[in-house]
């Protein structure tokens, strides 16, 4: 396979067992290739289909920023030794970007103690959203992200779909969600191949392609 995504919004679709898993493993370099190379430019954010929910866990547990979060406090509090400083890192700016995604994601009023357990679904979904965000990526791949979602959660998806600004590649069978993108991506015997437009443009092109196939067939067996 031969590709180069980037700032487009992507959909990849293709028919079950076909690899897509393993080419999106391959893609956020969870598995490395046996023959070529892939290069990655800039900071990727991958939310993988099993994504599961620890219902358990606090608001900053889920958005994984409690760590740094305590650190930043005991720094504060004039406890700066090297530990803590290791901790935080070069995330000085944790909080308001956090303040900035709920502020993008509408998420208001909630109390970080909170366990997600005790979050309505659409607010579940806008916490894993968030997670993805707070990390400033220029590129993010979702593997089916409206799977087994409400209609207000999927909205959600929906509209960070819609006003993202930078480059993303999303595996659905959600039509809605498709008809949202640039281009879709159709993995297929092994190869891909890239279709300009959203799903519904896809599809009209596939049909296109499919009767001028019938008629070379046509042709053939007359000739033959």
């Amino acid at each position: 396979l031969s590709i180069s995504l980037n700032k487009e919004k992507t959909g990849l679709v293709c028919k079950n067992g076909s690899g897509k898993t393993t080419l999106l493993r391959l893609l956020v370099g969870e598995l490395e290739p046996t023959k070529g190379k892939i290069q990655r430019n800039g900071n990727i954010a991958y939310l993988p289909q099993d994504y599961q929910l620890n219902l358990q866990q606090t608001i900053p547990e889920a958005l994984g920023v409690k760590e740094k979060l305590e650190a930043l406090d005991k720094v504060r509090s004039e406890n700066k030794n090297q530990e803590l400083l290791e901790i935080v890192g070069d995330d000085w700016d944790i909080e308001s970007r956090i303040s900035k995604t709920f502020e993008k994601l509408k998420i208001v009023g909630l109390d970080f103690s909170r366990p997600l357990s005790s979050l309505s679904g659409g607010e579940r979904t806008k916490i894993v959203i968030a997670k993805l965000l707070i990390s400033e990526p220029e590129f993010i791949i979702l593997d089916e992200p409206t799977n087994n979602l409400d209609h207000d959660s999927r909205k959600i998806i929906y509209e960070l779909i819609d006003n993202w600004q930078h480059g993303l590649l999303v595996v659905s069978h959600d039509r809605n969600l498709l008809n949202l993108l640039d281009q879709i991506l159709e993995l297929s015997n092994g190869k891909l191949r890239i279709y300009g437009g959203n799903y519904d443009s896809y599809k009209e092109q596939k049909e296109l392609e499919e009767q001028a196939a019938k008629r070379q067939l046509v042709s053939a067996e007359q000739e033959l």
